[in-house]
């Protein structure tokens, strides 16, 4: 990343020649050529380099000087030392050809280009006549070529010939010294291993180094993962838009735009929903933004946050089967629909919610502008106008939007050199798995087609690439296992919908007000601080205060029921001796008053 940043790569293939004596990225020359064109991408490179070699002629590069048309072939070998072959590349200039086979070898001894006009005098005397665009190949010391070309063979062609050439003449000179190919009996040499099953994982060993063949990927593509959304949000927030060494003007719009979508819309666990509200809020006050910057910034929240970003991106249903396929692109599909199943779900009852100012146009604007392959965001640009973005007026129009451009996106890519083999591109959703989304005439029915997209994208998966570690808790009864159950350690926390964070963040905002503002009364600042903590997030920690005022409140009631119990009873025993005296002496008999007292 910082390569890229020095750099300037803002998207990916990108090409720069850095000429002869280059000594900072302002000398590299941009490659204007077509980027795609595997075929011709050597021959246009081998043009810049015989340009600069022209212009500077550095001692120690290998010559793009064409030989006389009497050098003879015996002169050649002279000056070839020990190489094993000569090639001799007939061609007029532009000898893009000559020139790139010359490039390729120019560091290996064991092979002699030399270019040649199609008038060369061996030339003419080997082919018959001037021909443009062949090559003729010369084993150790012959005078008679081995191999002569087609008229103008590629250059992948040509070095796999010159290539195939040179390993023969190297296994006769092993033959000759006794070291045939034949591994023999009993030596530690092993013949490879048979090809595994389609669908194995394969391992490849050339010497003392294993390659990986292939990465195959057994899990089912159509889940929605919480894996992939968390990779996919941290590659983009790592990867794709720090590329830039400064983010200003239009890049910048479009960053706090997209920025603003994420943070109210992405779905996910709340640590990282936060960080998203932390980091738009930041972003959103910057006129211009460095790589460094943003890094600082996001490495902060995840210090604060408990690191809620992935610090390995790993992907799940969007695992590729090698390395370089899907990944990030299907991650930033499956995190553009889930965006969109979250905003239709929470502005569907909005009048003023519009889809495209909100949700699609950000996206759109991001895309075009961060996205690393620069084929992929023209062509989604493409896409967007052909598919009318402006008409997706309601938030279920959103959704089918996206559905649309997303399966004539796979259409159009269907078959290229970038599909996944294991996973073939298809429009989305197949029969197997919403066949009441299929209409008779093989056409999509939008009502159920929306509905299940709706539950597909918010049925956010949280199953963990490895096992989680578990445990087994048995229950006994009378000596015997009745029951067994499974138990996992770490529990993961639960998946949020696009729930508003900004309370939360309100409340510790306010919090951290009140810390600052108790500063000044460190005695009693802590008593306070924690009811205003209790007040604010309902901690389970903030009954303590409130069940200190009910304690006190109960002992007081009960207090005063008992000075008023006492009370009575003093005033009861005194009644009754007032009446017992107004008695006697009104000369009732006392078994007369003790019958009245038992009444």
């Amino acid at each position: 990343m910082p390569l890229c940043r020095e750099h300037q790569i803002a998207a990916f293939p990108t090409l720069k020649y850095f000429k002869y004596n280059s000594l900072s990225p302002t000398d590299a020359i941009p490659f204007t050529g077509d980027k795609h064109d595997l075929p011709g991408l050597p021959l246009q490179v081998a043009q810049m380099v015989h340009d600069n070699w022209e212009s500077e002629r550095p001692a120690e590069w290998p010559s793009f000087e064409p030989i006389a048309p009497s050098t003879t072939v015996k002169e050649i070998w002279s000056a070839a030392e020990n190489a094993n072959l000569v090639a001799v590349v007939a061609q007029e200039e532009p000898a893009q050809l000559a020139w790139a086979l010359t490039i390729n070898y120019g560091g290996d001894r064991r092979v002699r280009t030399a270019i040649a006009r199609p008038n060369h005098i061996q030339v003419v005397q080997e082919v018959g006549s001037a021909i443009d665009g062949k090559i003729l190949v010369y084993e150790r010391s012959s005078q008679r070529p081995v191999f002569i070309s087609p008229e103008k063979p590629s250059f992948t062609d040509a070095q796999e010939k010159i290539s195939e050439f040179l390993q023969q003449t190297i296994s006769d000179s092993l033959d000759k010294a006794g070291h045939g190919g034949a591994a023999a009996p009993g030596s530690d040499a092993q013949a490879p291993p048979p090809p595994g099953p389609p669908g194995s994982e394969r391992v490849v060993t050339s010497g003392k180094k294993q390659y990986d063949a292939a990465v195959w990927a057994d899990l089912s593509q159509y889940q929605m993962q919480l894996v992939d959304v968390e990779s996919a949000i941290a590659y983009m927030v790592t990867h794709e838009i720090p590329r830039r060494s400064t983010i200003s003007g239009e890049d910048l719009t479009a960053l706090k735009d997209w920025m603003t979508v994420i943070a109210k819309y992405a779905p996910g666990r709340t640590p990282t929903r936060r960080l998203l509200y932390r980091l738009n809020e930041w972003i959103q006050g910057k006129y211009a933004v460095t790589a460094e910057d943003w890094m600082a910034k996001v490495a902060s929240l995840q210090l604060e946050l408990g690191n809620p970003l992935p610090a390995e991106i790993t992907w799940l249903a969007c695992r590729g089967s090698k390395p370089n396929l899907r990944g990030y692109t299907c991650g930033l599909w499956t995190l553009a629909h889930a965006i969109t199943v979250e905003a239709h779900k929470a502005e569907r009852s909005n009048p003023s919610f519009s889809s495209v100012a909100s949700v699609l146009s950000p996206f759109r604007s991001f895309i075009v502008r961060f996205l690393s392959c620069g084929e992929c965001a023209a062509n989604f640009a493409q896409e967007a106008a052909k598919h009318n973005l402006e008409a997706a007026v309601k938030s279920e129009d959103m959704v089918l939007w996206l559905w649309n451009t997303h399966n004539s996106v796979n259409t159009r890519l269907a078959g290229a050199p970038a599909e996944d083999p294991a996973h073939p591109k298809r429009t989305f959703p197949p029969k197997e798995i919403c066949r009441q989304c299929w209409r008779s005439d093989g056409s999509y029915d939008q009502d159920a087609t929306l509905q299940f997209l709706v539950n597909y994208y918010g049925n956010i998966k949280n199953d963990p690439v490895k096992p989680d570690p578990e445990y087994t808790v048995k229950t006994f009864q009378d000596g015997k296992v009745v029951e067994a159950e499974k138990r996992h350690f770490n529990p993961r926390f639960g998946v949020n919908g696009a729930e508003k964070v900004d309370k939360l963040e309100e409340a510790e905002r306010r919090l951290d007000d009140e810390r600052n503002r108790l500063d000044t009364a460190p005695l009693r600042s802590g008593r306070e601080l924690e009811d205003f903590k209790n007040e604010m997030l309902g901690s389970p920690s903030g009954g303590r205060s409130h069940s200190r005022f009910l304690l006190v409140s109960l002992s007081i009631i009960a207090f005063l029921v008992i000075v008023v119990y006492c009370k009575y009873r003093r005033n009861r025993s005194r009644f009754w001796s007032d009446l017992d005296k107004f008695l006697t002496f009104s000369g009732m008999r006392r078994g007369e008053r003790t019958k009245l007292y038992t009444a």
